[in-house]
C-alpha cells in the first residue's frame, strides 16, 4: 500500500504522540504527587523565639475580656505543644543530621505581649475555631495564635492538641501542605489534625521549617518547597511517645496471649 504525503504526516504525528505522551504524563504525575507545602518568612530569626500567653480570654466581637472555663487547659496544651515540637526536632535531626540547625529553634517566655514573636490567646468569635494572624509580611513581625474558648466542646482533646500544633506551624512560617496524609497513612499536621490521636509534624513540615529559617531566599510572601527525594514522607513522632505506644501495644498483645491461653485450656 502506498501512502500519500498527507497520510505520512498523519502517521508521524501519531507515532510521536505514542512515543512521548506516556513519559510526559508520568513526569507530570510524579511532580504533582511530590509532597509540597507553602511557606512564608518566619516571625524572627533571633533565638530563642519569645512567646507570650495571655492570661485572659478576649471576645473579639465586642473587644471585652472574659473568663473561659478552658483557659488553663489550653495554656497547658500550648506549652506541651512547644515541648513536643522540640522533641520532634530532636528525632528528625537524629535521623537526618544535615538539618542540625533546627536545634537552634528554641522558645522562651516573654514578660509582655509587645516583646513576643509569638502570642497565644483564647478568644470568643462568631464561627471561629482557631487561626493565626501575622502583623507583618516580612521578618521581623509577630505571629498571633487564637483558639476558640469552646474548642474542647467541639472535639476530642487529641484533636484540640493537634489544632494548636497546626497553628504553631503557621506561627513559625508554615502554610498549608498540599496533601492530607503522609506516606505512612498518618494525618498531615499542616492540613488538619486527627480526631483520635495526637498529630505531630511530618518530615515535610520540619524540612520546610529548616528551609524558611536557614536557607530559603523569599521573593514572594508565600512560596512553596518540595520534600527532597532522600527524605521519607512520614510523621515524626518523638522517641518517648513512640516508646509509650510500643509499651501499650505490648500490653495489648500480652492480654491477647493470656486470653488465648485461657481459651486453649478450656478447650482441653
Amino acid at each position: 500500500m502506498t501512502l500519500n504525503l498527507h497520510q505520512l504526516r498523519l502517521l508521524v504525528i501519531i507515532l510521536a504522540l505514542a512515543i512521548f505522551a506516556s513519559p510526559i504524563q508520568a513526569i507530570a504525575a510524579e511532580e504533582n504527587n511530590s509532597p509540597k507545602i507553602y511557606i512564608t518568612p518566619p516571625p524572627s530569626k533571633t533565638f530563642p523565639l519569645k512567646v507570650y500567653v495571655y492570661p485572659t480570654a478576649l471576645n473579639v466581637d465586642n473587644g471585652k475580656e472574659f473568663t473561659c472555663q478552658h483557659q488553663e487547659e489550653y495554656t497547658l496544651i500550648f506549652h506541651d505543644v512547644l515541648r513536643s515540637f522540640r522533641k520532634a526536632v530532636f528525632r528528625f535531626v537524629d535521623e537526618y543530621p544535615e538539618y542540625h540547625k533546627l536545634l537552634e529553634i528554641r522558645f522562651a517566655n516573654a514578660s509582655k505581649p509587645s516583646e513576643a514573636d509569638v502570642t497565644f490567646r483564647v478568644i470568643q468569635q462568631e464561627e471561629a475555631i482557631a487561626y493565626t494572624n501575622f502583623t507583618g509580611a516580612w521578618t521581623p513581625y509577630q505571629s498571633q495564635i487564637y483558639v476558640a474558648c469552646d474548642l474542647l466542646d467541639r472535639g476530642s482533646e487529641e484533636w484540640v492538641w493537634g489544632v494548636i500544633f497546626h497553628e504553631l506551624g503557621h506561627a513559625l512560617g508554615l502554610g498549608h501542605a498540599f496533601q492530607d496524609h503522609t506516606d505512612d497513612g498518618r494525618a498531615e499536621l499542616m492540613r488538619g489534625a486527627a480526631e483520635n490521636e495526637k498529630t505531630y509534624p511530618s518530615t515535610l513540615d520540619l524540612y520546610a521549617i529548616h528551609e524558611l529559617f536557614f536557607n530559603h531566599r523569599f521573593r514572594e510572601v508565600f512560596e512553596t518547597v518540595t520534600l527532597p527525594e532522600d527524605l521519607e514522607y512520614e510523621m515524626v513522632i518523638p522517641y518517648d511517645v513512640e516508646l509509650q505506644q510500643l509499651r501499650e501495644e505490648n500490653e495489648r498483645l500480652m492480654d491477647r496471649v493470656e486470653s488465648l491461653e485461657r481459651d486453649n485450656e478450656n478447650l482441653w
